[in-house]
C-alpha cells in the first residue's frame, strides 16, 4: 500500500486512487477511505448513465424524425442508428431499470433539439416535423416500430 493519502492520491494518479480505495474497501476499512470523492464517483457514475440516455435518445428521435418526414432519402444507415441507439437504450435499461421510467419526459424534453438536428439535417423546416413526440416510450424502444 502506498503512503501517499488517498485525496491526494485521487488529484494525482485516479487509476491508482481507484485500485488503493477499492483495496481498502474489501478490506473493509472504512475510515481510511476517501470518502468524499468515492461518493463524487458514484454519483459521476449515475450521471454517466443519464448523459447517454439522453444522448442516445437524442440521436434517437433525430433519426426517427427523418425517417418519418425525409421518406424520400430513407437510408439503411438511418434505420442501423435507430436500430442500435434502441438496442444500446435497452442495454443501459437493464443495468439501471430506472432510468427507464423518465423515458417519455426525457423524449419531451428533448423533442425540440431533435427536430432542429433533423432540419439541419435533413434542410427541411421545422414546421414540417410533428409539433410533439409522436412516439410513445414503448414505440421508442420497440425494434419493429418505424414510422410511416
Amino acid at each position: 500500500m502506498r503512503a501517499t493519502k488517498p485525496a491526494c492520491l485521487y488529484d494525482a494518479d485516479f487509476a491508482a486512487w481507484t485500485s488503493e480505495t477499492a483495496s481498502l474497501l474489501r478490506q473493509r476499512r472504512f475510515t481510511a477511505v476517501d470518502a468524499d470523492n468515492v461518493a463524487e464517483e458514484i454519483e459521476d457514475l449515475g450521471n454517466r448513465l443519464k448523459r447517454e440516455v439522453r444522448s442516445r435518445l437524442r440521436s434517437l428521435l433525430v433519426h426517427l424524425l427523418k425517417l418519418r418526414c425525409a421518406a424520400s432519402e430513407r437510408s439503411r444507415s438511418w434505420r442501423l442508428t435507430v436500430f442500435v441507439h434502441r438496442q444500446e437504450l435497452g442495454s443501459v435499461f437493464e443495468m439501471a431499470p430506472s432510468l427507464r421510467t423518465r423515458l417519455g419526459v426525457v423524449a419531451r424534453d428533448l423533442y425540440a433539439s431533435a427536430v432542429r438536428l433533423a432540419s439541419i439535417q435533413t434542410g427541411l423546416h421545422e414546421k414540417v416535423f410533428p409539433p410533439k413526440c409522436p412516439w410513445s416510450p414503448r414505440q421508442l424502444l420497440d425494434q419493429d416500430y418505424w414510422p410511416q
